[in-house]
């Protein structure tokens, strides 16, 4: 048999380690020669973590040359999975304001960074351990309290999201790697034991429908959640089968060893035993489970309320793995505090029907042997961890495999910052003009640049394991600058009302009563003033007769825009206003018009110098566009006459 096609994988729980040699066919399927079972001689492992490395290799290594001499062949390298208790999970919410805007691809993706954001301080609290953010899973978005299923293109007034978060140890693999080195082996695969365990017990056909899973061990119960054909969270309660037998250490006076016995001989009608004073103890096992219900009623209620936090709700069904899930009353209980029919809460162990395993033996068709066919699955797959490597900016980046992961996930749990990738408008430029406040906006950002493999890529391109992104940060937009001619540019001339007929004058600023010169630079928090260059004496030869706004005038006046001006002495009219001097500039040199109210392209002409004597040869351009000589000018207009 070649060496090649030999899967070697560790089950290495709390109470037993279960060692297994699966042979891959050429048709994919696993033809299981050999398995075995050894419990720990101590309480070298609690909780699913390893306590005493030597005790723990001395059985791995036992199991190990069993296997060995049974198949004739040397083992160097063996397929493991941390306990689920590895991984951390934080539930998360963030809500922003949107004010009536349509919601964009950029507000659900600063709205999820505030989420993983506040996940990620809530980890830092958690002591010395360092965790690394390695997945998060949507449970419901908000728009206006109302649950939706996505935002973008509604429209209302603040949205919201609910999140799990999922966090990584990085010391997650050092102590399964010191059993192996001291076994002689090293890892061929290392994974998660809820993953191996939803690998081999739901079919991914079934993974569209909202299921969990719970791995009862005898140290944690290891929770998975799957909806819409993925794994979306993960949990972990650290209770499990060990409380079982405590509580009948407890009520027995038992050592733990002869606890752990009776709990297995709980499926008979009468259970004897002795206890620590050598009395003989015969008793139905009934009255045993009656007694341990508490304990029993209370695991349930823990897994319960973690399963309900992963998936935001109850799941449609449960099924029960590992040695824990044979616990009397332990269905009925689940069942009950997850408001599901009895049904619905099921223990599953291996069905045969499905044909990925040949040959497997009857110890590992129960619950008790589907988290290390799990693991053959995810070693025969290569699937380190059940996590994928991806790289951003040449930098390896390792994930939970998920179902359709995108560009933006990547970015977000890599922490790269909305504004690296959306950028920021430059800042804007307030000020007052006549008493109102005006903003004057920054220039708009260029967006980030994002490739992969090369291509160009946006935020919601898939990415699969081995793909390479390159990532350049947007760039910020350029702070509002503005000077005094480009805010009399868009401000235009001060239009008032001359016995109801407009009149347009020339318009200057004022800043301080002082007037700016076209290149002063409006300042943030500047008071300025828009008004007619002249002043009433100016315009008017008998300022008597004069009436603004229905009041008197000074000589020194100045109009404002939409000042209403009347003349009430007999036979002074509109015309008799003065001339309005208006500068244009004309192939880049400034001019000034005089002596009419209004001016046409023509009026020009006087200082373009010689004329040519067919004028309909020139080609005029006002502002950039191609105009006739009757267009209408404006103060600050550019215009360009080519022949």
């Amino acid at each position: 048999m070649e060496k090649k096609n030999i899967i070697f994988a560790l089950d290495i729980g709390t109470r037993t380690v279960i060692g297994v040699i699966g042979e891959v066919l050429d048709d994919g399927r696993i033809n299981i020669l050999k398995e075995t079972l050894r419990e720990h001689d101590e309480r070298s492992m609690l909780d699913g973590q390893i306590h005493d490395i030597a005790k723990v290799a001395k059985v791995v290594r036992d199991i190990k040359e069993e296997l060995e001499g049974a198949l004739g062949v040397k083992l160097t390298r063996a397929a493991i999975a941390a306990a689920g208790r590895a991984l951390y999970t934080v539930t998360s919410y963030a809500e922003m304001e949107v004010v009536g805007a349509e919601v964009s691809t950029r507000h659900v993706f600063e709205l999820e960074s505030k989420a993983l954001a506040e996940a990620v301080e809530a980890v830092k609290n958690l002591g010395e351990v360092r965790y690394e953010l390695v997945g998060y899973s949507v449970i419901s978005y908000y728009l206006d309290g109302y649950p939706f299923k996505a935002l973008e293109g509604h429209r209302g007034k603040k949205i919201s999201v609910e999140l799990v978060a999922t966090f990584l140890p990085e010391t997650v693999t050092s102590s399964l790697q010191a059993v192996l080195l001291r076994c002689g082996l090293e890892p061929a695969n290392l994974t998660l034991e809820p993953i191996a365990a939803i690998t081999a017990a739901v079919p991914e056909s079934l993974r569209l429908l909202n299921i969990a899973l719970v791995d009862i061990g005898a140290g944690t119960s290891d929770i998975a959640v799957c909806r819409d054909g993925a794994v979306i969270a993960y949990g972990m309660v650290p209770e499990a089968g060990d409380e079982i037998t405590e509580e009948i250490m407890r009520q027995f006076l038992l050592d733990f060893a002869d606890a752990e016995k009776v709990k297995r001989q709980l499926f008979f009608e009468e259970v004897t035993f002795y206890n620590i004073l050598g009395e003989e103890i015969k008793i139905a096992a009934k009255e045993i489970i009656a007694r341990i219900e508490p304990v029993v009623a209370r695991i349930a209620q823990r897994i319960a309320e973690e399963m309900v936090r992963l998936n935001g709700g109850s799941p449609k069904a449960v099924f029960l793995v590992g040695g824990g899930a044979k616990t009397p009353g332990l269905v009925a209980k689940l069942a009950e505090y997850l408001g599901l029919e009895t049904s619905r809460v099921v223990v599953k162990g291996l069905d045969p029907r499905e044909g990925k395993f040949l040959a497997v033996p009857e110890a590992l068709l129960g619950p008790e042997g589907v988290t290390v066919l799990g693991i053959i699955q995810m070693a025969l797959r290569k699937y380190d961890y059940g996590f994928i490597s991806v790289f951003l900016n040449g930098r390896e980046i390792r994930l939970l495999s998920q179902k359709n992961l995108t560009v933006g996930e990547i970015l977000k749990l890599s922490g790269i910052t909305p504004k690296e990738i959306f950028g920021r408008e430059g800042r804007s430029l307030n000020f007052y003009l006549n008493g109102n406040r005006r903003e004057w906006k920054g220039g708009l950002p260029r967006a980030a640049e994002i490739y992969v493999n090369g291509q160009p890529a946006s935020l919601k391109t898939e990415v699969g394991a081995g793909d390479s992104l390159n990532f350049i940060p947007a760039r910020d937009g350029e702070e509002a600058k503005l000077t005094a001619k480009q805010l009399l540019q868009e401000c235009g001339p001060i239009i008032i009302k001359v016995n109801g007929e407009e009149v347009s004058l020339t318009p200057i600023l004022l800043l301080g009563g002082k007037a700016l010169a076209e290149d002063y630079q409006i300042q943030e928090e500047d008071q300025l003033t828009l008004c007619s260059k002249e002043t009433a004496k100016a315009f008017f030869k008998n300022l008597d007769s004069v009436l603004v706004n229905g009041k008197e005038i000074e000589a020194n006046y100045q109009f404002y825009p939409g000042d209403e001006v009347f003349i009430n002495e007999e036979g002074l009219s509109v015309p008799e206003l003065n001339s309005l001097e208006v500068e244009v500039y004309l192939n880049g040199k400034p001019i000034k018009l005089t002596g009419k109210n209004n001016y046409i392209l023509a009026d020009v002409l006087p200082h373009l110098g010689k004329i040519p004597e067919k004028i309909s040869s020139l080609k005029i351009l006002l502002n950039g566009e191609e105009v006739g000589f009757t267009a209408e000018i404006k103060r600050g207009d550019e215009i360009k006459i080519l022949l």
